[in-house]
């Protein structure tokens, strides 16, 4: 496990935040002149509800110290979350009982108005790598392909516009 973030050396990073405990991972880095949040998550399979509730609050105190104003930063929450019950098609968690991580991450994608993208498996017959975002719009494409690295598949996402361009 574990997460990293790297930036083209065009874009300035912000404000950032880095949470871990013994089990959890993330990374998280604001964009001000792309007014764009991105972070990068890590949540092994059998891990506590606590700790990850615990992260999550701290990526939703950012997502809110940044979308203080007019609008809402572009959100992009990527990783491996481990969360195999959910029901990516209907956005729904199982009837039964979930755990606190399904309901917290449910909350997180509720009140940010994300779009889960990744629509494959990812490991086995589960999709356990996400990509949430607030402007799905800006998704071109996906892809999963098959890698020695990992028992995971790789994902790749390509948006609709070049971040590192020059607006002038």
């Amino acid at each position: 496990g574990g997460c990293a973030l790297y930036l083209h050396k065009k874009i300035i990073p912000g404000n950032q935040i880095t949470a871990e405990d013994s089990q959890h991972n993330m990374v998280a880095v604001y964009i001000e002149s792309l007014h764009t949040l991105i972070a990068a998550v890590y949540r092994p399979p059998s891990s506590s509800d606590e700790n990850f509730i615990h992260i999550m609050d701290k990526l939703q105190a950012m997502i809110d110290v940044h979308g203080e104003g007019e609008t809402t930063p572009d959100l992009y929450i990527l990783g491996d979350f481990n969360l195999p019950l959910f029901d990516w098609t209907s956005c729904s968690i199982p009837s039964c009982p979930p755990s606190a991580a399904y309901q917290r991450l449910m909350d997180l994608v509720e009140k940010n108005f994300l779009s889960q993208v990744v629509c494959e498996p990812t490991r086995l017959n589960n999709t356990l790598d996400l990509i949430l975002t607030n402007r799905p719009h800006y998704v071109l494409e996906v892809n999963t392909e098959e890698t020695i690295l990992s028992d995971h598949r790789l994902v790749e996402c390509l948006l609709g516009f070049n971040p590192t361009a020059s607006t002038n």
